[in-house]
């Protein structure tokens, strides 16, 4: 099998996340994503600690750099760096698993293409492929370790 390289589809980003999903139900998990990419631009922020989480997004193609405010939105303190991701990650979703508002900033380094899944949507999968939504709370999990080992809550 060929090598899959950016820009990603929505079959194959929810594939690389959802390796166990059967053919036709990937393909339906893949509409509950919206259904044209959005863009941002270098600079540009997809998500910004403090606000509230209506969705997670799929990198499709590009980098981004997640930052953090250590004493919250407003802080005095310079925002720190915490990663640096690239097309097939997921963004966000801390914020949906959690339920909780946006933990980090999220902006793009380069041209960024990424499909967005709705809060909604998102519960859909929670209540529909539980080993999908699994796996993105799997990924918020190790992503909050990843924070709280760099002294960051």
């Amino acid at each position: 099998m060929a090598e899959l390289r950016p820009p990603f589809s929505k079959e194959q980003l929810v594939q690389l996340f959802a390796e166990d999903v059967p053919f036709d139900s990937l393909q339906h998990v893949a509409t509950l994503l919206d259904p044209e990419p959005l863009r941002f631009a270098p600079g540009q922020p997809i998500v910004v600690q403090g606000e509230p989480g209506d969705g997670l997004y799929f990198i499709a193609q590009g980098t981004v750099e997640v930052t953090m405010k250590p004493l919250g939105p407003g802080s005095p303190i310079p925002p720190i760096s915490l990663a640096e991701l690239s097309a097939g990650d997921v963004v966000g979703e801390m914020a949906l698993v959690n339920d909780e508002p946006r933990t980090a900033t999220v902006t793009a380094v380069t041209d960024v293409m990424a499909y967005r899944l709705s809060m909604d949507n998102w519960r859909h999968i929670e209540a529909f492929y539980p080993g999908l939504a699994a796996r993105i709370r799997e990924v918020a999990q190790e992503r909050a370790g990843e924070m709280a080992a760099q002294g960051n809550p």
